[in-house]
């Protein structure tokens, strides 16, 4: 038996005070809505939840989030020292919170998660841009009738 094993990792914009994440409704894609036809770079504040189970693990270790943008960039990395005690079921749980994680384009952000050096998960988080569309001013012209209730 090998360990430890991934128990959970995922991106939220907050958790709850007091500590209990719910299952549903976590989220996997940031809308944004602006006014040009490209998205401008922005900060967004984000935390990264991080579970492991020791299974027969003891001691210390690393754990190391590389962020990677769209264009397959590299972001600064986080790291984190966590101990896990000698109980196959003992859990370790980080939470990263980057209070403006730099947005540069849409498409997805991925959070390569490891430990030791070793390759555990890779967490996706999407970011989708949409152009507002510009509110009309009111036409002078005569008021619309739909097909189907002509005026005789």
């Amino acid at each position: 038996m090998q360990a430890p094993y991934l128990h959970i990792a995922f991106v939220c914009g907050s958790i709850p005070e007091d500590g209990k994440m719910p299952v549903e409704g976590l989220p996997n894609r940031v809308d944004v809505e602006g006014d040009t036809k490209k998205m401008s770079p922005f900060k967004l504040p984000i935390i990264l939840f991080i579970g492991f189970v020791a299974g027969e693990y003891t001691g210390k270790a690393v754990i190391s989030i590389q962020p990677v943008s769209p264009n397959e960039d590299t972001l600064p990395p986080h790291y984190s020292e966590v101990e896990f005690q000698e109980s196959l079921n003992h859990r370790v749980y980080v939470s990263v919170k980057v209070e403006e994680f730099p947005v540069q384009q849409p498409g997805i952000y991925w959070f390569d998660v490891k430990l030791n050096g070793n390759p555990m998960a890779r967490v996706p988080l999407e970011i989708s841009y949409r152009r507002r569309m510009p509110k009309k001013p009111p036409s002078r012209r005569k008021k619309q009738v739909p097909l189907g209730f002509r005026k005789s």
